[in-house]
């Protein structure tokens, strides 16, 4: 990347993120589908002597004759157990030799106690540590949504020279990387081309994919990555460049026992840069974000 240049940085502080983007919040709905999916969790099977009911699991005479009446509702035996209990015989002559139920314990203080879950006492502290649970989970889901809108506003809102022939290696290096998946899929689908394109950050979801169009879009938007990538570490004073890639892929290749050639194949270096470049840019998205207190901090 010795020609292409980042002209102009957009100022990441004048970036607009949506209001809705930034809000958080845990309603009714969440807690109780938490508190049953705890309920679950700690369900025991236990044998019943009280009528089949769905969701049983009947033992029958035979070997391997044990069925349950939810997942093998389609069979006639099953069917039949319904209402039965142990002892009685179906239409086939089978007997039913045991019956066991999955039994769940009820949501209250001492289901809340038994968890053993730290400061949770009784069922409002339950309901308070699924609150905290979902939330923590919601906000690592909003930083990364926020960090991916920022990483694409400031690449589109910042200004680009990428020289021609470096673009073209950049492509040429991505087409290397196509093949190979190909060569391992045995045959070049469009459901494997769509994928490989986003897995590159390229939607490309249309009948008449131009792989050669898609493929240079690709290759744009890891050089852009790069540079401003490159651009964040230069306060730190350091740059990831060719000398940086010729040590990982020949660490790589003395990983695999495989040559340095068939390494650069597979991950070219417009990959690399796209990857390491890109994670560059979203440490430094989440430090701004952090620093102006824009995303709770865990």
């Amino acid at each position: 990347m010795e020609k292409s240049k980042l002209l102009y940085l957009f100022p990441l502080e004048e970036i607009p993120i949506p209001d809705e983007m930034l809000k958080v919040q845990v309603d009714e709905n969440e807690i109780l589908a938490m508190l049953q999916l705890l309920r679950n969790d700690h369900a025991v099977i236990l044998p019943v002597q009280s009528s089949i009911i769905q969701n049983d699991f009947v033992r029958l005479e035979g070997p391997s004759q044990m069925i349950n009446t939810t997942k093998n509702k389609d069979c006639l035996l099953a069917r039949e157990c319904i209402g039965h209990v142990v002892g009685d015989r179906l239409s086939s002559g089978q007997q039913i030799v045991s019956v066991k139920r999955k039994i769940a314990p009820e949501i209250g203080d001492a289901f809340a106690r038994a968890l053993a879950l730290q400061g949770v006492d009784d069922l409002e502290g339950l309901r308070n540590y699924c609150r905290t649970e979902i939330l923590k989970k919601k906000y690592k889901r909003q930083e990364e949504s926020v960090i991916d809108f920022l990483e694409n506003e400031w690449l589109q809102r910042s200004k680009f020279d990428l020289d021609n022939q470096e673009l073209q290696n950049a492509a040429d290096g991505l087409r290397s990387a196509l093949d190979k998946m190909i060569q391992d899929a045995g045959s070049a689908t469009l459901e494997l081309l769509d994928r490989f394109l986003r897995m590159m950050g390229v939607d490309a979801s249309c009948d008449d994919l131009d792989v050669s169009k898609a493929l240079r879009i690709c290759a744009e938007k890891h050089l852009q990555t790069a540079l401003l990538g490159n651009y964040c570490l230069t306060k730190y004073g350091a740059r990831i460049d060719r000398v940086a890639y010729q040590k990982e892929v020949t660490k790589y290749a003395q990983q695999d026992h495989v040559s340095v050639e068939k390494v650069e194949r597979e991950y070219p270096y417009s990959l690399f840069l796209n990857h390491k470049c890109g994670l560059q840019i979203r440490t430094e998205i989440r430090r701004y974000l952090k620093s102006h207190n824009l995303i709770v901090s865990r």
